[in-house]
């Protein structure tokens, strides 16, 4: 059996579950350019002075920019130039986020949470099943 037909479980509460996502979310936001993100996890987390608040911005805009990004602009997750690792991490964050958002409100809402998701990556997306 080759690596991509290895199948496992994983069982998670909700609070693990958005924690998840924060953390796929971040990860692919990160791999399309949205290196500033990080500093808003360390701003929300830290509750960052203004003084080391733009330091890290400034530190993140020269890594940015090394990376061969545009300070003030990042590539879409479709962009030929971003690793296919990032579009499946953005995969996995949309079928976590759609199984929460119709868990908490079974009859539908309004929003991107509620789509189907779509695959973006290269790897069919991943299943989900409330417990």
């Amino acid at each position: 059996m080759s690596d991509s037909e290895t199948k496992y479980t994983l069982t998670l509460n909700e609070e693990q579950a958005r924690i998840l996502i924060r953390a796929l979310d971040l990860y692919s936001r990160i791999g399309i350019g949205q290196f500033e993100e990080v500093a808003q996890v360390y701003d929300r987390g830290l509750k960052l002075d203004l003084t080391t608040r733009d330091r890290i911005r400034a530190g993140l805009n020269i890594a940015k920019v090394e990376a061969g990004h545009p300070v003030n602009g990042s590539y879409g997750i479709h962009n030929e130039k971003v690793d296919d690792e990032f579009r499946v991490a953005y995969d996995l964050q949309k079928v976590v986020r759609h199984r929460l958002a119709w868990d908490h409100q079974p009859q539908g809402g309004m929003g991107v949470h509620f789509d189907t998701p779509d695959q973006s990556g290269s790897q069919p997306l991943a299943t989900i099943v409330k417990v």
